[in-house]
């Protein structure tokens, strides 16, 4: 799901173009989800896993989601998208010769980035793409689901720290990060790239923003 993304944030002035464009906008986010988080034919090379809130009637309905992934860290710089994360690995273990590669075939994530890519880089385990539905804000749903991925991070990924990004202009995003859940700053970022939700459009543009990287020991 793209970050940033808050479906309610606004409307179109026609009520029928509204809707079509809050329709393409889930289609994207879908999309995006399956891509990254979905089942793929081959082997996944970044562990990655969607956890999602539900209602407890019955009726599936969604209270909130939030992702975790291994990803690449570039130190004090950035963490890479999950695409950028899988090309480095992916490239770094084909430039190798064919006894090499083999030794690589089943390597971990970690494993790779230790042995193949400049001590610049390292695996990290990130959370990302928390919502939460605004019937249920204020009730404990997003404290939840960011627990729940800290223990698929350290007990099912092997990690036993996770990062997140967020908008350093987010004051809310960090009150909850850092005060309720004891999240440390890691490092700035200027002027990096993130997401707004163009509703009239129906579709998601790129910005550039101040981002905070957080850190946790779990």
């Amino acid at each position: 799901m793209p970050s940033g993304c808050d479906p309610a944030m606004g409307v179109g002035d026609g009520g029928s173009a509204s809707d079509a464009c809050m329709s393409s906008l889930a289609d994207i986010q879908a999309r995006d989800l399956m891509d990254k988080y979905g089942e793929r034919m081959g082997k996944r090379k970044l562990d990655a896993a969607v956890i999602a809130a539900v209602e407890d009637d019955g009726t599936d309905g969604m209270r909130g989601l939030v992702t975790v992934e291994v990803r690449l860290m570039e130190r004090g710089r950035d963490l890479l998208s999950s695409e950028e994360s899988e090309f480095a690995l992916t490239r770094a273990v084909s430039s190798l010769g064919p006894k090499q590669r083999k030794e690589y075939k089943d390597a971990s994530v970690m494993d790779i980035a230790n042995g193949l890519l400049s001590p610049d880089y390292v695996a990290v385990c990130s959370l990302s793409n928390l919502c939460v539905s605004h019937s249920v804000r204020r009730r404990g749903v997003a404290v939840r689901l960011c627990l729940e991925a800290e223990r698929v991070a350290r007990e099912i990924f092997g990690f036993d720290e996770i990062y997140l990004r967020v908008e350093k202009s987010n004051i809310a995003a960090l009150r909850l990060y850092e005060k309720r859940l004891g999240y440390l700053r890691a490092f700035d970022v200027t002027g990096a790239t993130a997401l707004r939700v163009d509703v009239n459009a129906g579709s998601f543009v790129e910005v550039n923003t101040d981002i905070a990287v957080l850190r946790k020991k779990i």
